[in-house]
């Protein structure tokens, strides 16, 4: 069984949106609602899950995101025999985003919140969902060496 297919606990839809709701309006300055939330899984999860979100306003506008869910019981059974326990801080991708990715303007995606909640365990992040082929499905050298420079240039 992979990753992806792997049963784990799932945030309730109606948590998500009230989340996301509070998130885009802090990060836009802007009172957003939310129509709708369409959610789906991400054929990119790894050890975390992975949700493509489709959040539909009332006027019609749609944005695009990824739901990562950082919660110590949302890891895959495997990846929490196999990972050492200082990488199973949830806290640490979220502020790596929050500190460092969202202020940088690296041409990362934009994060549009994350929720820490410790009671609840639920350790949430928002990201852009970027549109195009991941890298290893394109043969061009061109392209791997001008990701290579980015790489070089964001370390």
């Amino acid at each position: 069984m992979n990753a992806a297919a792997e049963q784990r606990p799932r945030a309730e839809t109606e948590e998500l949106q009230r989340a996301l709701q509070v998130l885009l309006t802090e990060s836009t300055g802007l009172p957003r609602t939310i129509g709708r939330l369409e959610r789906r899984i991400s054929p990119l999860s790894t050890s975390f899950p992975l949700e493509e979100l489709t959040v539909i306003f009332p006027d019609g506008e749609q944005l695009e995101l990824l739901f990562k869910n950082l919660s110590p019981r949302a890891l895959t059974s495997i990846a929490q025999h196999v990972k050492p326990p200082f990488l199973n801080d949830p806290r640490r991708e979220i502020e790596v985003y929050r500190s460092i990715l969202n202020v940088a303007s690296m041409g990362t995606a934009l994060c549009y919140g994350s929720v820490e909640d410790d009671d609840g365990d639920r350790y949430w992040l928002f990201l852009e969902r970027i549109l195009g082929r991941e890298l290893y499905q394109i043969g061009e050298v061109e392209t791997w060496s001008t990701a290579a420079r980015w790489i070089a240039r964001f370390h």
